[in-house]
Protein backbone atom coordinates (compact mmCIF):
# COMPACT_ATOMS: atom_id res chain seq x y z
CA UNK A 1 0.00 0.00 0.00
CA UNK A 2 1.57 3.37 -0.85
CA UNK A 3 1.39 6.06 2.02
CA UNK A 4 1.36 9.58 0.59
CA UNK A 5 2.49 12.47 3.41
CA UNK A 6 0.50 15.39 3.10
CA UNK A 7 0.52 18.53 4.94
CA UNK A 8 -1.96 20.74 6.89
CA UNK A 9 -0.93 24.33 5.25
CA UNK A 10 -0.90 23.16 1.78
CA UNK A 11 -5.03 21.84 2.73
CA UNK A 12 -5.57 25.86 2.97
CA UNK A 13 -4.31 27.28 0.04
CA UNK A 14 -2.16 25.10 -2.74
CA UNK A 15 -5.09 22.82 -2.38
CA UNK A 16 -7.70 25.14 -3.78
CA UNK A 17 -5.36 27.22 -5.91
CA UNK A 18 -4.34 24.51 -8.51
CA UNK A 19 -4.98 20.40 -8.45
CA UNK A 20 -2.42 19.94 -10.92
CA UNK A 21 0.29 21.38 -8.37
CA UNK A 22 -0.94 19.73 -5.43
CA UNK A 23 -0.97 16.66 -6.80
CA UNK A 24 2.33 17.28 -8.20
CA UNK A 25 4.00 18.67 -5.15
CA UNK A 26 2.64 15.39 -2.77
CA UNK A 27 4.21 12.90 -5.10
CA UNK A 28 7.16 14.88 -5.22
CA UNK A 29 7.14 14.84 -8.92
CA UNK A 30 6.88 19.06 -9.38
CA UNK A 31 7.29 21.27 -6.83
CA UNK A 32 5.94 24.91 -6.96
CA UNK A 33 9.48 27.64 -5.80
CA UNK A 34 9.33 28.58 -2.41
CA UNK A 35 8.20 32.15 -2.03
CA UNK A 36 9.87 34.54 0.21
CA UNK A 37 8.07 35.14 3.81
CA UNK A 38 8.70 38.79 5.76
CA UNK A 39 10.76 37.33 8.69
CA UNK A 40 8.68 39.75 11.00
CA UNK A 41 5.66 37.64 11.21
CA UNK A 42 8.00 35.10 12.48
CA UNK A 43 10.08 36.91 15.01
CA UNK A 44 6.09 38.17 16.40
CA UNK A 45 5.22 34.58 16.27
CA UNK A 46 8.19 33.84 18.61
CA UNK A 47 7.22 36.37 20.80
CA UNK A 48 4.42 36.23 21.60
CA UNK A 49 4.77 32.44 21.92
CA UNK A 50 7.78 33.43 24.20
CA UNK A 51 5.45 36.17 26.38
CA UNK A 52 2.75 33.23 26.66
CA UNK A 53 4.68 30.86 28.22
CA UNK A 54 5.91 32.43 31.11
CA UNK A 55 4.62 31.13 34.48
CA UNK A 56 0.95 31.99 35.54
CA UNK A 57 -2.06 32.07 33.91
CA UNK A 58 -3.01 34.40 30.45
CA UNK A 59 -5.70 36.46 29.18
CA UNK A 60 -7.12 37.33 25.57
CA UNK A 61 -9.79 39.38 24.21
CA UNK A 62 -12.49 37.46 23.23
CA UNK A 63 -12.70 34.83 25.48
CA UNK A 64 -13.56 35.04 28.98
CA UNK A 65 -11.23 32.31 30.45
CA UNK A 66 -7.62 32.48 31.17
CA UNK A 67 -4.99 30.19 29.68
CA UNK A 68 -1.67 28.36 30.09
CA UNK A 69 0.56 26.67 26.69
CA UNK A 70 0.35 23.59 26.81
CA UNK A 71 2.95 22.60 23.86
CA UNK A 72 4.14 24.90 21.24
CA UNK A 73 5.91 24.08 17.99
CA UNK A 74 5.16 20.69 17.69
CA UNK A 75 5.81 18.15 15.18
CA UNK A 76 2.34 16.00 14.68
CA UNK A 77 2.66 12.93 12.53
CA UNK A 78 -1.21 11.13 12.33
CA UNK A 79 -1.23 7.39 11.93
CA UNK A 80 -2.08 6.46 8.24
CA UNK A 81 -5.54 7.31 6.67
CA UNK A 82 -6.63 4.86 4.40
CA UNK A 83 -8.38 6.16 1.24
CA UNK A 84 -11.51 4.79 0.39
CA UNK A 85 -11.57 2.81 -3.24
CA UNK A 86 -8.09 2.78 -3.18
CA UNK A 87 -4.56 0.87 -2.11
CA UNK A 88 -3.31 4.63 -1.16
CA UNK A 89 -3.55 5.92 3.15
CA UNK A 90 -2.91 9.80 3.76
CA UNK A 91 -0.39 10.79 6.75
CA UNK A 92 -0.42 14.48 7.95
CA UNK A 93 2.49 15.30 8.74
CA UNK A 94 3.46 19.47 10.09
CA UNK A 95 3.97 21.41 13.04
CA UNK A 96 1.27 23.10 14.72
CA UNK A 97 1.75 26.65 16.76
CA UNK A 98 0.40 26.06 20.12
CA UNK A 99 -2.06 24.11 22.57
CA UNK A 100 -3.49 26.17 25.35
CA UNK A 101 -4.89 24.37 28.57
CA UNK A 102 -7.77 26.71 29.40
CA UNK A 103 -8.53 26.88 33.34
CA UNK A 104 -11.87 24.53 32.98
CA UNK A 105 -9.32 21.98 31.80
CA UNK A 106 -10.35 22.02 28.45
CA UNK A 107 -7.61 21.81 25.38
CA UNK A 108 -7.39 24.53 22.61
CA UNK A 109 -5.51 23.77 19.31
CA UNK A 110 -4.58 27.61 18.66
CA UNK A 111 -3.01 29.27 15.40
CA UNK A 112 -1.09 32.75 15.79
CA UNK A 113 -2.02 35.45 13.49
CA UNK A 114 -0.66 39.20 12.74
CA UNK A 115 -3.30 41.60 11.22
CA UNK A 116 -6.73 40.61 10.75
CA UNK A 117 -7.58 37.62 9.27
CA UNK A 118 -10.39 37.59 6.33
CA UNK A 119 -13.67 36.08 6.35
CA UNK A 120 -12.79 34.64 3.02
CA UNK A 121 -9.61 32.84 4.47
CA UNK A 122 -11.51 31.09 7.72
CA UNK A 123 -12.28 28.18 5.84
CA UNK A 124 -8.88 27.80 4.65
CA UNK A 125 -7.56 28.19 8.71
CA UNK A 126 -10.01 25.82 9.85
CA UNK A 127 -9.17 22.88 7.55
CA UNK A 128 -5.49 22.84 8.77
CA UNK A 129 -6.78 23.72 12.23
CA UNK A 130 -8.67 20.30 11.87
CA UNK A 131 -5.54 18.67 10.04
CA UNK A 132 -3.35 19.19 13.07
CA UNK A 133 -6.35 18.09 15.63
CA UNK A 134 -6.43 14.55 13.49
CA UNK A 135 -3.00 14.58 14.13
CA UNK A 136 -2.68 15.20 17.43
CA UNK A 137 -5.71 12.96 18.52
CA UNK A 138 -4.51 10.15 16.60
CA UNK A 139 -0.82 10.19 16.18
CA UNK A 140 1.25 7.49 14.36
CA UNK A 141 3.93 6.98 17.76
CA UNK A 142 2.76 9.66 20.53
CA UNK A 143 0.90 9.59 23.35
CA UNK A 144 -2.68 10.89 21.62
CA UNK A 145 -3.44 14.51 22.88
CA UNK A 146 -7.20 15.43 23.57
CA UNK A 147 -8.18 18.88 21.84
CA UNK A 148 -11.23 19.88 22.72
CA UNK A 149 -11.99 23.26 20.40
CA UNK A 150 -10.39 25.12 17.86
CA UNK A 151 -9.26 28.96 17.35
CA UNK A 152 -7.00 32.03 16.55
CA UNK A 153 -5.48 34.25 18.34
CA UNK A 154 -5.35 37.27 16.15
CA UNK A 155 -3.13 40.17 17.08
CA UNK A 156 -3.54 43.53 15.52
CA UNK A 157 -0.86 46.41 15.48
CA UNK A 158 -2.24 49.65 15.62
CA UNK A 159 0.50 51.69 16.88
CA UNK A 160 4.28 52.10 17.73
CA UNK A 161 5.91 53.61 20.32
CA UNK A 162 10.08 53.99 21.34
CA UNK A 163 11.05 55.02 25.13
CA UNK A 164 14.01 57.04 26.28
CA UNK A 165 16.42 54.20 25.35
CA UNK A 166 15.39 53.75 21.98
CA UNK A 167 13.37 50.56 22.97
CA UNK A 168 10.76 50.79 20.31
CA UNK A 169 7.38 48.20 20.08
CA UNK A 170 4.13 47.87 18.42
CA UNK A 171 0.85 47.58 20.45
CA UNK A 172 -2.49 46.30 19.61
CA UNK A 173 -5.20 44.09 20.22
CA UNK A 174 -5.06 40.19 20.78
CA UNK A 175 -8.35 38.80 20.44
CA UNK A 176 -9.49 34.95 20.49
CA UNK A 177 -11.47 33.89 17.31
CA UNK A 178 -13.13 30.61 18.32
CA UNK A 179 -13.95 27.99 15.15
CA UNK A 180 -16.57 25.82 14.85
CA UNK A 181 -15.17 22.10 14.93
CA UNK A 182 -16.93 20.04 12.45
CA UNK A 183 -14.83 16.06 12.13
CA UNK A 184 -17.86 14.63 9.59
CA UNK A 185 -16.63 17.42 7.19
CA UNK A 186 -13.48 17.25 7.33
CA UNK A 187 -12.82 13.35 7.25
CA UNK A 188 -14.78 14.08 3.84
CA UNK A 189 -12.66 16.55 2.80
CA UNK A 190 -9.75 13.70 3.36
CA UNK A 191 -11.28 11.63 0.99
CA UNK A 192 -11.67 14.07 -1.76
CA UNK A 193 -8.22 14.93 -1.13
CA UNK A 194 -6.99 11.18 -1.22
CA UNK A 195 -9.79 10.65 -4.31
CA UNK A 196 -7.54 13.39 -5.86
CA UNK A 197 -4.60 12.11 -5.30
CA UNK A 198 -5.25 8.78 -6.23
CA UNK A 199 -5.65 9.36 -9.77
CA UNK A 200 -3.11 7.88 -12.24
CA UNK A 201 -1.51 11.03 -13.42
CA UNK A 202 -2.06 14.64 -12.51
CA UNK A 203 -5.52 16.61 -13.02
CA UNK A 204 -5.70 19.89 -15.73
CA UNK A 205 -4.21 22.94 -13.81
CA UNK A 206 -6.11 25.76 -12.67
CA UNK A 207 -7.03 28.33 -15.09
CA UNK A 208 -6.03 31.06 -12.63
CA UNK A 209 -2.73 29.53 -11.91
CA UNK A 210 0.14 31.39 -12.83
CA UNK A 211 2.99 29.03 -12.53
CA UNK A 212 1.51 26.49 -14.10
CA UNK A 213 0.75 29.18 -16.93
CA UNK A 214 4.09 29.84 -17.05
CA UNK A 215 5.95 26.74 -17.61
CA UNK A 216 3.11 25.81 -20.42
CA UNK A 217 4.82 29.28 -21.89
Amino acid sequence: MKDLVVSPSSFGFLYEECPACYYNSVHGLRRRPSTPFPSIFTQIDRAMKARFSAPGWHVVAGERRRFKIAASDGWVRSAPIPVRGHDLTLTIRGTFDSVLRFEDGRFGLCDWKTAPVKADLLSKYSRQLHAYTFALERPALDEPQRIDELGLGVFEPAAFDVNAGAQASLTGGLTWLAMTRDDVRFARFLQSVGQLLALPNAPPPSPSCAFCAYRAA
